[in-house]
């Protein structure tokens, strides 16, 4: 399922509803306000959002997110010791562990996926072969 974007879901909710667009509007806007702060929380890889889609952490950005935190935390360690610095720091690399783990549960998956594959094809072929031996012997 494609995820619908917030402008052209306030009309047609507005319409369904029977609410005012400015309703509608804010209703959906705190909606994605939370929707985006579970995203860029990188808790987990995919959110699934009943009858609007599910939303991914895309794979090809978590290495370039990855070094920019890295490269944040560097220059925090620059600031001088206090209260939000750890905050800063705290944050950081709670963000930076959301992302390896992440990247992990990707790399399995990439693993498994490729594991079953070579598990069915080896099954393949080995049906193939009984296949044309038993053809062999038939003859």
């Amino acid at each position: 399922m494609t995820p619908l974007k917030a402008k052209t879901l306030i009309p047609k909710t507005a319409v369904q509803s029977e609410f005012s667009e400015e309703v509608c509007k804010q209703v959906i806007e705190l909606f994605y306000k939370h929707l985006r702060e579970k995203l860029s929380s990188m808790s987990s890889k995919k959110i699934v959002v009943d009858n609007l889609g599910a939303f991914y952490c895309k794979e090809r950005t978590m290495e370039s997110t990855k070094r920019k935190y890295e490269r944040i935390l560097e220059h925090v360690k620059d600031y001088s010791d206090g209260p939000r610095k750890e905050q800063i720091e705290r944050g950081v690399s709670e963000q930076l562990e959301n992302i390896k783990r992440i990247q992990e549960e990707y790399k399995t998956d990439k693993e498994r996926k490729q594991f079953f594959f070579i598990h069915k094809q080896k099954m393949l072929d080995e049906q193939a072969a009984r296949d044309l031996e038993e053809k062999e012997s038939n003859s």
